[in-house]
């Protein structure tokens, strides 16, 4: 089929960075898009010439998982830093699918990637804000809270390098001062780009110090840097407070309420005692709907009997719960939610309290499912692709072993299709395949697959045979249906269909081999003058 410039411009132009590698492991094609990424030409990335845009922290495990998945021929999906042109190391989604020829031979691995450095980074700072409030309840000590938050800004963005300044060090504060600010600055300068520092101002006023940025060019840090940074200087302001507070209870009330997580507190009963603004934005329920109740106005009913008591179960042994829970909110929706839940403990050690924290990750989720079908579903037909394709072959032929049953594995090439794209246009070759395979999928049982390989070439799988021959009816309505004229944007368009068909476990061929025995006998029907089916003759293999 000749090439598709529309969708050529989609491959090249569109948001998915993709690699093209041969079965020597070089990538030898990148599309715009990447190359666009990186700021490099071409000739520049072929070969290994891309591993210079990884992260060196990432470099090693990157391309162990790389050759590890060559050897497997093995799908695989990873997630790393890749340098930006604009000097901006960026999270990277990759998700890679070995390539094979209709005959089965490997070819090598085609990569998709998505930047999802946003996804990312909220990923990682609701991981971080949870451990921070978890270190911080738990008494962990100044110095080491800070630590990690100048640890976070650097993994976040590692192209700033981060440092707390404080006014004093009285013994609640024990803080191990660095180089002077003036020095820190100094060597920031001597190096190129930028400082920034953002003060740590209390509630009241009052000036504790100040967390200070060098930021590696000559620039000040951008509006998505500004925001998180004065985020955890404000985090770092509610924790200093709370070493200096008379009691932990002044600031826990501040942590609670400015949580970008939901709280949830309960008594050893389970009836709600305290929830924070969070619950209300996730739950849609305030304080007055649900103080005095219990959690099951949350519930979604999506889970399956002994869900909810198994919970309780490691609670009760363990003394914490972390999880994917469904919840319903004011509004009746559901929504999946990741939950920690932990139990807390009294003077005397006795359970006192349950505090739950949980998150909406819908959009998480929604990321998921796109990815999902981005790997396994042909993006025009919405057809199981080879990867799905080899995975539903292998379930069924082990289901005929155990049924002691048939199933039939045909390769479908539509007859005159090329002649369609070249005298009309590639456009309407698309609508005559989304309308080839709607055609096919009536005629089919839920029991049965449908996949593209490709172009105008598909594979039928037919399960649940009682007798061999039970195929030919099938095929005979799929000869039938092809054969049909079709009216397309105002055009009438006839093809016909060349289907070759092997049986298992007459054939006692692999995955691979059905497919390619399947193939011979297409070509079969070909050379019989098209418009038939032909069942594959092992001695003419």
């Amino acid at each position: 089929m000749a090439k598709d410039s529309f969708y050529q411009e989609i491959i090249e132009q569109g948001i998915p960075l993709i690699w093209v590698a041969g079965p020597d492991k070089q990538r030898f094609y990148f599309n715009q898009s990447w190359l666009n990424f990186t700021g490099r030409k071409l000739e520049e990335e072929q070969g290994q010439g891309w591993i210079d845009s990884l992260h060196p922290e990432d470099s090693p495990t990157c391309l162990e998982d790389y050759y590890h998945a060559f050897d497997q021929r093995e799908a695989c999906s990873r997630v790393y830093r890749l340098l930006r042109q604009d000097g901006e190391y960026r999270w990277i989604q990759e998700d890679t699918s070995p390539r094979f020829t209709a005959s089965g031979d490997f070819q090598g691995y085609i990569g998709y990637c998505l930047d999802i450095t946003r996804h990312q980074r909220s990923q990682l700072k609701e991981l971080h804000r949870r451990q921070l409030l978890q270190a911080l309840t738990a008494g962990e000590e100044l110095h080491r809270l800070l630590q990690t938050q100048v640890h976070y800004l650097s993994q976040v963005y590692p192209h700033l390098e981060a440092r707390f300044s404080l006014y004093a060090n009285e013994p609640a504060l024990p803080w191990q001062p660095g180089p002077p600010l003036r020095l820190f600055f100094q060597a920031g300068r001597d190096q190129g780009g930028s400082c920034w520092s953002e003060p740590l101002i209390t509630t009241s006023g009052e000036a504790l110090g100040a967390l200070s940025v060098h930021c590696r060019s000559p620039k000040r840090p951008g509006e998505e840097e500004l925001k998180v940074i004065q985020d955890e200087a404000r985090f770092a302001t509610l924790m200093i407070e709370k070493k200096q507070a008379e009691t932990a209870m002044q600031l826990s009330a501040r942590v609670f309420a400015q949580a970008s997580e939901a709280i949830m507190i309960t008594d050893t009963r389970g009836r709600i005692i305290q929830i924070n603004q969070a619950f209300t934005d996730t739950t849609g329920f305030t304080a007055s709907e649900v103080l005095g109740k219990t959690p099951r106005c949350l519930k979604s009913e999506k889970h399956p009997p002994g869900f909810y008591q198994q919970i309780w179960a490691q609670l009760a042994s363990q003394g914490s719960w972390q999880g994917e829970i469904w919840k319903r909110r004011k509004d009746g929706s559901h929504y999946p939610s990741i939950c920690n839940i932990s139990r807390v403990r009294g003077d005397q050690k006795e359970p006192s309290h349950y505090v739950a924290l949980f998150s909406d990750i819908s959009l998480i989720k929604e990321h998921q499912r796109h990815l999902e079908i981005l790997a396994h579903y042909d993006a025009l037909t919405q057809l199981p692709n080879r990867t799905l394709l080899t995975d539903r072959l292998e379930l069924a032929r082990a289901q005929c072993q155990r049924r002691r049953e048939s199933l039939a594995v045909g390769f479908i090439d539509l007859d005159g299709f090329k002649a369609v794209n070249d005298s009309h246009s590639h456009a309407l070759g698309d609508q005559l395949l989304v309308a080839i395979t709607r055609r096919f999928s009536q005629l089919l049982r839920d029991s049965d697959t449908l996949a593209r390989l490709g172009g105008d070439e598909f594979i039928l799988i037919l399960t649940d045979l009682k007798q061999p021959q039970d195929y030919q009816r099938v095929l005979d309505r799929l000869l039938q249906a092809a054969a049909e004229p079709l009216n397309l944007n105002g055009q009438k368009v006839q093809i016909s269909a060349s289907i070759g068909v092997t049986l298992y476990p007459q054939d006692h061929g692999t995955t691979d081999e059905l497919i390619r025995h399947a193939d011979l006998a297409m070509y079969t029907a070909k050379q019989a003058g098209k418009n038939c089916y032909r069942l594959y003759q092992p001695e003419s293999g």
